[in-house]
């Protein structure tokens, strides 16, 4: 049975506390690179507390009328354990794990037609 979202789940971006003031052209610039079809994935680097996470949230909101299955916010800052990520996605999914099924797994037939 293939993995099932909660029907009431259509994102989770937290609402950040203030407003981002002064990127307009960085998020400009992330929202182009995302909307090519080649790109699937962006990593944003810099040093801690640069405002990295914020702006992501900036663009993920700006998006989110772009992605029909919803945008997700996956808290894993403090997150010690690489192996422990794919169940964090799962779980922000809202996702019902099957037994005998790999994580993994899981996701990638969940967000293959994604």
């Amino acid at each position: 049975m293939p993995a099932r979202i909660a029907a009431t789940s259509s994102s989770s971006l937290p609402t950040p506390r203030t407003r981002l003031i002064g990127r307009e052209r960085e998020i400009n610039a992330i929202c182009a690179k995302l909307g090519r079809h080649d790109v699937a994935l962006l990593t944003l680097a810099g040093a801690g507390g640069v405002g990295k996470t914020r702006l992501a949230l900036a663009v993920a909101e700006r998006m989110r009328p772009d992605f029909d299955d919803g945008v997700y916010f996956v808290p894993l800052a403090s997150m010690a354990d690489p192996e422990l990520v794919p169940m964090a996605i799962i779980q922000e999914l809202a996702l019902r794990p099957q037994a005998g099924q790999a994580p993994e797994e899981m996701l990638r037939e969940y967000l293959r037609s994604r």
